[in-house]
């Protein structure tokens, strides 16, 4: 996704006509449309408060009293934020602002458009802004062109950009927070999480670690699982869970899958079943659970019990219930590509 920053001159051409018929015909829909389109439209937010008085003043000029003409500022502004979302800078460097550019103003539109991950244009109709080296300085007209070039046309496996560039302001400030209060390791926001999923899930408990491979290895760890003991897995899973098993050196006893959901078949679990099992880990793929009900009957009757692996079905329901919470214990994986994805690495049991 491509983003285009708009300099506040462009918006106030547009909404005073001061631009070129072309070019008004390009920004305007431009802006109308760009919810729907395969770019973001930015803007400054230290510019909006400029952009109202401006545009007021304007609007007193012909002939407006003064409480309409503001009251009609402030409605532009606030439809403009149905289509444009506002980049707030937390910091301002004044003197790595005059390096980058003479102009402070223009520095500033700089600082914010550095935020922005995917391709970036800064649009200005000031033949005077200078963008330094970081990004391309467009003309209204030269927009759409710009958005239609080709591009490299790849797509990302994970695509946290365009997600940080729509939740940009919440994330900002959380990390700030962390970062206030100083508490890394183990802080209150890990509790909120803990609280949140075991409330979301319905499960009783909720321990957040590193990974989801130590969610699996911390189960096995806590159901005292020793070496020579006996788990029945899927064929049919990514390794980590095989290698906690084998960590602690427990025998793998695998059972095939259905064909249709790729999950582990229930109806083969009870012939694995020896005197040496000690636990059934079913995995959940493609956000769609096991048969946890005939899973669950199984190891009651052998009171066994059961690990689901639902590093790929948080959020997915069972028969009206969550997964996580369909079994004995359940585990989840917080890794980048998983359902409920972070930033880096992390689990939960």
């Amino acid at each position: 996704m491509k983003n285009i920053v708009l300099d506040i001159n462009v918006f106030l051409d547009v909404w005073l006509y001061r631009l070129p018929n072309d070019a008004l015909y390009i920004i305007a829909p431009l802006i109308a449309d760009a919810p729907r389109k395969h770019y973001q439209c930015w803007i400054a937010s230290s510019s909006l408060h400029v952009l109202e008085y401006v545009t007021a003043r304007q609007l007193k000029k012909e002939n407006a009293l003064p409480a309409e003409a503001k009251s009609r500022a402030n409605v532009r502004v606030k439809v403009l934020l149905c289509n444009v979302k506002p980049i707030t800078i937390f910091s301002f460097d004044q003197h790595e602002a005059v390096r980058i550019s003479g102009d402070l103003e223009d520095a500033q539109i700089v600082f914010a458009a550095w935020q922005l991950q995917n391709a970036t244009a800064i649009v200005s109709n000031d033949k005077r802004f200078d963008p330094a080296e970081n990004f391309i300085q467009l003309f209204p007209g030269q927009v759409k062109q710009w958005l239609c070039a080709d591009s490299a046309n790849n797509l990302d496996f994970i695509d946290f950009k365009t997600q940080q560039d729509a939740i940009r302001p919440e994330l900002k400030a959380n990390l700030y927070r962390v970062l206030h209060h100083g508490q890394y390791i183990m802080g209150p926001e890990v509790k909120q999480l803990g609280d949140r999923l075991s409330e979301y899930t319905g499960a009783k408990h909720c321990i957040t670690v590193a990974s989801g491979t130590e969610a699996l290895l911390i189960s096995l760890m806590a159901l005292g699982i020793k070496a020579g003991d006996e788990i029945i897995n899927t064929l049919f899973t990514f390794v980590a869970t095989a290698e906690v098993i084998v960590l602690q050196k427990v025998k793998l006893v695998f059972v095939d899958i259905e064909p249709d959901t790729c999950n582990i078949d229930a109806s083969k679990i009870e012939a694995a079943i020896t005197s040496k099992t000690r636990a059934i880990m079913p995995v959940s793929l493609y956000c769609q659970p096991a048969d946890m009900d005939e899973i669950n009957a199984i190891a009651n009757k052998y009171q066994l019990p059961v690990i689901e692996n639902a590093a790929q079905s948080l959020g997915a329901e069972y028969k009206g219930r969550k997964s996580c919470n369909l079994s004995t214990i359940g585990c989840t994986s917080f890794f980048p590509s998983k359902p409920l994805g972070c930033y880096g690495d992390g689990g939960a049991i």
